[in-house]
């Protein structure tokens, strides 16, 4: 096998694999969207719903026109585990997986596979890396504000807890069918997605006065 063919092979289930998340992403914030705090955080996440809906579709048109089409890769218990995991939390819980592990983690990820890709493969993943850092900074905002509403041990239990969801969703993440091949395949590692991931992950929860760790081996 060609490096040629093993790159195209890698990177056709890369983003058969972006646009089943960015799917998966869609769903969450939707079934969360009625339970938001208030008409504000709504709003913005009705917007998010209608970017990853463009997210999805031009992966999709990138499949269809270089891999024969979009094919789940995605265990179909894994995106249950996924629904369970994100539907049975709390508000807190739920900005700490979606938008700051899925979104602004995920993201990181994406454009350090995008930097060395094709043409083709990085105009369709151009609109993910247009809007996910909003979707990443509109979770740092509502758990900034909910850590400015509380002090003392409730701000330092909601702290825990943020910590406590960023851990259970890189835990599910090591589960994909993704493996260090892959990452060779398209330029970059597992080392190196390791790395990239707990920055990007340090530099959203340095705003919420969060310094702790988090074991993402998972995640890459």
């Amino acid at each position: 096998m060609t490096r040629e063919l093993t790159y195209q092979h890698a990177m056709r289930d890369l983003v058969n694999l972006y646009a089943e998340i960015d799917h998966l992403t869609m769903e969450c914030c939707a079934a969360w969207l009625p339970k938001a705090p208030d008409r504000h955080a709504q709003l913005e996440m009705a917007e998010q719903i209608g970017e990853e809906r463009n997210h999805y579709l031009s992966q999709v048109e990138w499949l269809n026109c270089h891999a024969g089409g979009h094919a789940s890769i995605v265990l179909p218990s894994w995106a249950d585990s996924l629904r369970t995991l994100v539907n049975g939390m709390q508000w807190p819980e739920y900005l700490a997986c979606v938008h700051l592990a899925i979104e602004g983690v995920g993201i990181a990820l994406v454009e350090r596979v995008a930097r060395d890709a094709d043409q083709g493969v990085k105009d369709c993943l151009a609109p993910s890396l247009r809007d996910e850092g909003g979707h990443a900074s509109f979770g740092v905002r509502q758990l900034e504000q909910l850590l400015q509403s509380v002090d003392g041990k409730k701000r330092e239990e909601l702290k825990r807890r943020i910590i406590a969801s960023v851990t259970a969703i890189a835990r599910l993440a090591s589960s994909l069918p993704v493996t260090s091949a892959h990452w060779e395949a398209v330029g970059t590692s597992t080392e190196e997605l390791r790395d990239i991931a707990a920055q990007r992950l340090g530099t959203l929860l340095s705003p919420l006065g969060i310094s702790q760790s988090v074991n993402l081996s998972a995640s890459a």
